[in-house]
């Protein structure tokens, strides 16, 4: 008897131990803090492997080895082979937008909103480029920390906000375990989008849907609550956080998510129920609340993309990014299929990886094993749910794959303002969500084999067997390339330019599908698992989520460019050089010294690049674009502009110097580094009195005078006004000198012996007032794009301050938001009840 309680007491302990050992596999730890510390490792050590040496200082976190090639910053060996960076498409991360963020932090540093800045285009608007994030809570990181070295930590913090908001997103909304909710946190940051677009303002916004939709959720459910609060300030963090399109896009996803909750929680019969009207006001609430607490954005934003020349190209029909159709999907899946920009292989298509479907990627193995295995769940809300996604991620696809109707629909007026192609976003967090589910499913021992799996089994079988075909011959555009090497033709870029660099990018692509290939035979293995019952273990459902993890990093490995920091944008001397030499505008040679990198040196060039490009200021430089200006980018329509610097409208805008590459001329101001200086004709000044004005309000007219060859704009000012101006009977004549000089408030000592227009060769834009003496004076558009004012006869002060309405009434609106908080959160306080 006592053998056998022995016997019995020992068998309970092993039952207990291996219960205990279950539930730990399924559910995760019991405490709390262990549970918070291996949620912060799974997500941190992904983003440790690949931006390691940028956190730690050894690299920063930019591709700056553009600036060494050609006619770029760094100087050259003009003898020398032409050096071709490790990735030209992340060249707005060097040409722009490092520039931005410097600019941002200088501003805020010094206790300055930086609404306008000056150094190119004439000056333009800043905070209202809304990608420039002067409001993102993560820029306060480089207000705190200022220098390249944060630009990594922001980028882990942005990755860890992402993955938290995952995870609580499956934990609250979905009611996943742990390990299932840990693994999408892990692998969500790692996702095509948000590695192709890091460094972009654009991942910022991405990284907050997984909050829209927990916010959007818990309001639906618990309307007289907290989380209409909640949902105001995520909403509000969305759409400051620096890309007005993705945040768009989040809200569209957002929206149909809410929807799709109400039906659910409500049924279609009772979406006129007062608790569904309670859901759908919450929402409203939280959402509209939001975009009153984001109006010292948007309102900005919302003002200055009218008068962008790249929105209105867009509104006209252009569509930057065409389809690509149904083999798009082969970049869904498999993110290298296409090639690449990276300077090892080529693309053997249009366009890049992180505009096409690549964008949309979030592992093979969880698309094509993970989350068809959340479709055999047999309680009917948690089928809903794989079934909302799956529609989800094929809308994201909807544009890249030209889906009949759906294609069309996203062309509408408004819609067409969009980068539709970018709604990609959705469909890798649709494969990240159903991955999850399918791995939920296993931990949980409800996964059972259905007939249907033979499609998932048979098509990764298939697409094995297809890579495997497709390794043997390289693509057919390389095929195509190296018969013209062979016959002598020439053109082909690198490093596809030469019969052994070809077969080298030939070898990569044989290597990259043979491994495709292998994972697809993994897929199917695991499928073939999946009928045994070693799928029952909970041990191989986590081993199948840590290797669909690893796939997705490392498919992310090397993605992102980081560079030795001696190459960030050191002092160099034909910069030097210029920045000594009396103040005029500056502009480029044929594709040399591209916009914005002037800014390193506080110089002011006339070209300029935000991707939106002011559309009166594209059409003034048109008028006098040298022959051999390169064609207008729908996305940089200035960024490589060269000026006929012999035109009176370059003495108008201040041109006096051009930066050029290569052979010196024998006029050459200053050269050294492959880099030369050429003095244009005497500008005019940067400030003058125009002879006599003139109105002329129709565009085409104005142009029109503006493009002859004898205008002469310090004797004629050509001027926009509705009311008639004064008639002077003199030519007027007087000087002008400029006193105070800051990006947001200029002052001028003016004295004329008769009336008439003080020109500032500045930008106008909405928002600039004047005073003379004091006295609020009307500020006019002067040809087509330049600011005068009437200034009676007599020495005056003349002051030019920024001030726009759009930002005055955008902080009324943020008062509005916040009163508006107060008062939900104080009714709240008064109805415990409701909110338990």
């Amino acid at each position: 008897m006592a053998a056998k309680g022995a016997a019995a007491a020992s068998c309970s302990v092993t039952s207990t131990k291996t219960a205990a050992e279950h539930a730990l596999l399924r559910d995760g730890p019991r405490s709390r803090l262990v549970r918070a510390l291996l949620l912060f490792v799974v997500m941190l050590v992904p983003q440790c492997v690949l931006f390691g040496p940028s956190l730690v200082g050894a690299k920063v976190l930019l591709p700056l080895d553009l600036l060494k090639t050609r006619a770029s910053y760094l100087p050259v060996d003009l003898d020398a082979p032409t050096y071709r960076p490790q990735d030209f498409v992340l060249a707005d991360l060097v040409y722009e937008l490092e520039h931005e963020r410097r600019y941002a932090v200088e501003s805020i540093r010094s206790g300055r909103i930086p609404l306008w800045i000056p150094f190119n285009y004439c000056g333009t608007p800043f905070l209202a480029a809304n990608h420039t994030s002067v409001f993102y809570p993560l820029r306060a990181l480089d207000y705190l920390f200022p220098g390249p070295v944060v630009i990594a930590w922001v980028q882990l913090a942005k990755a860890l906000l992402a993955g938290l908001g995952a995870y609580l997103f499956l934990r609250r909304a979905l009611q996943l375990g742990f390990w299932s909710s840990t693994f999408a946190a892990a692998l969500w940051p790692c996702t095509g989008f948000l590695v192709l677009w890091a460094g972009f303002t654009i991942s910022q916004v991405g990284a907050h849907l997984p909050w829209m939709l927990l916010c959007a959720d818990e309001c639906v459910k618990r309307p007289r609550s907290l989380w209409p609060i909640a949902l105001a300030l995520a909403t509000g963090v969305l759409l400051v956080s620096g890309h007005a399109s993705i945040a768009a896009h989040v809200l569209l996803a957002t929206g149909l998510y809410a929807l799709f909750r109400l039906w659910m929680e409500h049924g279609l019969g009772g979406l006129a129920r007062r608790s569904a009207l309670a859901g759908l006001l919450a929402l409203a609430f939280g959402v509209g609340t939001g975009a009153l607490l984001s109006a010292p954005q948007s309102l900005p934003t919302l003002e200055y993309m009218r008068e962008s020349w790249r929105i209105q190209k867009r509104q006209e029909g252009r569509v930057e990014t065409p389809p690509m159709g149904a083999t798009a999907l082969h970049g869904v899946v498999m993110p290298y299929y296409f090639g690449s920009s990276q300077r090892h292989t080529t693309l053997v298509v249009d366009g890049n990886r992180p505009e096409g479907p690549q964008a949309a990627y979030a592992g093979m193995l969880a698309l094509l094993v993970l989350a068809p295995i959340g479709f055999s769940a047999t309680r009917r809300r948690l089928a809903r749910f794989q079934w909302f996604w799956l529609f989800l991620g094929f809308l994201g696809l909807a544009q890249v794959l030209d889906v009949p109707l759906l294609a069309r629909v996203f062309e509408l007026p408004g819609l067409n303002t969009l980068r539709n192609n970018r709604f990609t976003l959705v469909s890798a967090w649709s494969t990240v969500a159903m991955a999850a589910f399918g791995l939920e499913l296993l931990l949980r021992g409800e996964f059972a084999w259905r007939r249907w799996m033979w499609w998932p089994l048979c098509g990764s079988a298939a697409l094995a067997l297809y890579m495997l075909a497709r390794a043997s011959e390289p693509p057919a555009l390389l095929r195509m390339v190296e018969d013209g090497l062979k016959r002598g033709l020439t053109g082909a870029r690198p490093p596809v330019d030469t019969l052994a660099g070809l077969a080298a990018v030939n070898a990569w692509f044989a290597r990259v599908y043979l491994g495709y290939a292998g994972l697809a035979a993994l897929g199917c293995g695991a499928w073939f698992l999946l009928r045994t019952r070693f799928a029952r273990r909970s041990a191989f459902a986590l081993g199948l989520g840590v290797v669909a993890l690893g796939e997705v990093a490392a498919q992310a490995v090397d993605v992102n460019v980081q560079c030795d920091p001696e190459l960030y944008f050191p002092r160099v001397p034909v910069l030097d050089d210029l920045a000594r030499r009396p103040w005029g505008r500056i502009a480029g040679g044929l594709n040399t010294f591209p916009a914005v990198l002037n800014q390193v040196y506080g110089l002011h060039d006339l070209r300029g690049y935000d991707a939106a490009d002011p559309a009166r200021y594209v059409e003034f430089l048109q008028l006098f674009a040298h022959a051999k200006n390169p064609p207008m980018q729908d996305y940089s329509a200035l960024q490589y502009y060269l000026p006929d610097p012999y035109s009176p409208l370059a003495r108008l805008v201040g041109l006096r110097y051009l930066v050029a590459c290569g052979k010196p001329d024998p006029n050459a101001l200053f050269a050294a580094g492959g880099f030369w200086i050429w003095g244009a004709p005497e500008p005019l000044p940067r400030a003058f009195v125009a002879a006599r004005a003139e109105v002329v309000n129709q565009k085409a007219a104005r142009l029109e005078r503006m493009k002859r060859a004898d205008f002469d704009p310090a004797a004629l000012v050509l001027v926009e006004s509705e009311t008639p101006i004064v008639a002077d009977a003199a030519i007027a004549r007087g000087t002008a000198r400029i006193l105070v000089d800051e990006p947001q408030h200029v002052e001028h000592d003016v004295d004329v012996a008769s009336s008439g227009w003080l020109v500032l060769a500045d930008r106008f834009a909405p928002g600039w007032n004047a005073e003379v003496d004091g006295r609020a004076t009307p500020l006019l558009c002067a040809d087509h794009t330049f600011r005068a004012v009437r200034v009676e006869a007599g020495a005056k002060r003349v002051v030019f301050r920024y001030a726009p309405a759009s930002w005055r009434n955008g902080l009324v609106l943020f008062g509005v938001g916040l009163a508006l908080l107060a008062a939900y959160w104080a009714w709240q306080r008064r109805a415990p009840s409701a909110v338990a």
